[in-house]
């Protein structure tokens, strides 16, 4: 447990500031971006020396302090090991001397060779453990995953106990692993008097933290935020030349290295267009309606206190889970907010039909490809809530959210 703890400890980290003009960051160890977002890994019986992953069977060579009368599987998603056979998927061994008593080898070189990598993980009883991952090219480039006991959470999967067509056997529920990925280094500074969170994310997961057009600078200004993948809330991809705002001046990242150690952020004149984030002011755009009509944006959001632009589409899934939730809020705020569906990919009369059969009475619009893309909508659905000055207060896909949110500013 002690390991959990430690990993859910937020560290403040050496910031030196050079001048006004330069800023040195020391990021420090590697952490959890989304505490509640868990993942889960599959763990199973080992037969002899026999490794069966997607049908393939591989024989396995134990390392000699190898010791476990009961021996289990599981892999690790990593994209950094270029020659192993098996692409994305590290590979541990469980050696279990009873069930809390656990020592985990990874096979760092993905040749099924446990006794040439030296990487093991005493997990005794703790309810969790952190495996770490190197890249192939370069080993201070780390992907490290806390795991945890299922039995200590409420997580449920649902995949099915026993042996599956491939000859695989997935073990009983105690044995169940949740994992969330700790690809995030994250750092805090001031700078003339305002407080500055600032993050780097491996996007593709193989311990790297400057792929360009793949991992993620994230940013933000408000104490009320924590750092998100999202660009609405502080994030870009990393580029060849990352620009961010900070205090309405602009600046140039310089000097990430792969390990994601620290880097530099320089002022610059580049000219920087600054990307839309909650708290800003929306452009006054115009909304093409589902009955043809054109209304602008500042035109809904100014006839009431607040507006709630929905994107959603027929096709998604989410969407349909939502729905009640969404509907319920409609119905509840509805002497206060403006509801906009804003449809995306469904035609006219697939959109009608279905408001008509769900007895809705919202405005129906169409989720524009301008509209999409001034948003920053990454996925569905997607609630945008806006002041009655166009300004954007909350942005999320969970409905619970945006109901705790309204009830709390009301």
């Amino acid at each position: 447990m002690k390991a959990f703890i430690l990993l859910s400890t937020i560290l403040y980290f050496s910031i030196n500031l050079f001048s006004q003009n330069t800023i040195h960051i020391d990021f420090g160890e590697h952490m959890v971006l989304e505490k509640n977002a868990y993942g889960f890994s599959n763990v199973y019986q080992m037969k002899g020396a026999r490794l069966i992953y997607k049908g393939d069977t591989n024989r396995v060579i134990f390392p000699d302090d190898f010791e476990g009368k009961d021996t289990s599987y599981f892999s690790v998603y990593f994209t950094g090991k270029e020659k192993s056979p098996k692409s994305k998927a590290v590979f541990c061994i469980i050696g279990h001397n009873g069930f809390n008593d656990r020592k985990i080898w990874l096979d760092q070189n993905g040749d099924f060779d446990f006794s040439n990598d030296g990487s093991r993980v005493d997990a005794l009883n703790d309810s969790s453990f952190v495996v770490t991952v190197l890249n192939s090219q370069n080993s201070k480039a780390k992907f490290p995953v806390s795991f945890i006991n299922n039995q200590s959470t409420t997580y449920t999967w649902p995949g099915k106990v026993g042996m599956k067509k491939d000859g695989s056997i997935v073990r009983e529920k105690k044995y169940w692993l949740e994992n969330q990925r700790m690809n995030t280094r994250v750092a805090y500074f001031q700078l003339e008097g305002i407080k500055y969170q600032i993050g780097i994310y491996d996007y593709d997961c193989n311990g790297k933290y400057n792929d360009v057009g793949k991992d993620q600078l994230l940013i933000s200004v408000d104490s009320t935020l924590s750092l998100s993948r999202k660009a609405i809330k502080g994030a870009m991809k990393i580029a060849d030349t990352t620009l961010i705002e900070l205090n309405g001046k602009e600046y140039h990242m310089m000097g990430l290295n792969e390990a994601g150690d620290s880097l530099n952020l320089e002022r610059s004149n580049f000219g920087y267009e600054k990307q839309l984030r909650i708290g800003n002011k929306i452009k006054d755009l115009d909304v093409l309606n589902v009955d043809s009509t054109i209304a602008s944006l500042s035109s809904i959001y100014s006839s009431k206190q607040y507006t709630l632009l929905y994107c959603w589409g027929t096709w998604c899934g989410g969407c349909h889970y939502h729905f009640p939730e969404v509907n319920k809020i409609a119905i509840d705020f509805s002497n206060k907010i403006n509801f906009v569906a804003m449809n995306y990919g469904d035609s006219k009369e697939t959109i009608e039909k279905y408001h008509k059969t769900k007895e809705l009475n919202w405005q129906q619009t169409y989720l524009t490809a301008e509209l999409k893309s001034y948003f920053n909508v990454e996925g569905f659905p997607t609630c945008i809530l806006l002041s009655q000055k166009g300004e954007i207060l909350f942005y999320n896909s969970h409905s619970s959210k945006i109901r705790k949110f309204l009830e709390k500013i009301n």
